[in-house]
């Protein structure tokens, strides 16, 4: 939705697809062109205009669906700039398996916005705590590349991890 609206502001006009029939009705109420049905379908894909569309945008809460999904798109378009959401680490790697390297998941921008709000009611100033919550990001955006090449292996992917969150905290400490 935030996606929709962000366009509509900007006067851009999109097409969604949309499995869930209330919401297609909500959406095509705003005048936008809005298809019923599962986007992993190709035949709905070449409906809506995948194949002259610049950007496609994944912001599907099941995850097996999600990937269905960047799979067709990326096997049968691979023009397109793929946008996705991903729910945790796990689905955030299948997506990159695909191809797909935009990628925001789901719940971390707002974990970092509650760690900054509790940093700041620790007492912390905000400069320090966006620093930090900067840190953090970059940190972890670059772990989750590695993670993904070890997450076969839960020991090496345990000791990683651990390994990384020791550099941090020294990172942290240092600061």
């Amino acid at each position: 939705q935030i996606i929709g609206r962000m366009l509509r502001l900007n006067d851009i006009r999109f097409t969604a697809l949309e499995i869930d029939y209330e919401q297609v009705q909500a959406v095509g109420r705003f005048g936008n062109k809005v298809y019923y049905g599962d986007a992993s379908r190709i035949d709905l894909l070449e409906a809506a205009g995948a194949a002259h569309a610049k950007i496609f945008v994944i912001a599907v809460d099941d995850m097996e669906a999600s990937v269905r999904i960047a799979e067709i798109v990326t096997h049968n378009f691979p023009h397109l700039k793929v946008l996705a959401r991903a729910r945790n680490r796990a689905h955030a790697h299948s997506l990159m398996d695909l191809g797909v390297t935009d990628i925001r998941r789901e719940t971390f921008a707002s974990g970092l916005e509650t760690a900054h709000a509790m940093l700041r009611c620790l007492g912390f100033t905000e400069k320090k705590a966006s620093k930090m919550i900067s840190v953090f990001r970059e940190h972890d955006e670059a772990m989750l590349v590695e993670q993904r090449q070890l997450r076969d292996n839960e020991k090496l992917f345990i000791d990683y991890t651990n390994r990384a969150g020791l550099q941090l905290a020294e990172v942290f400490r240092r600061d």
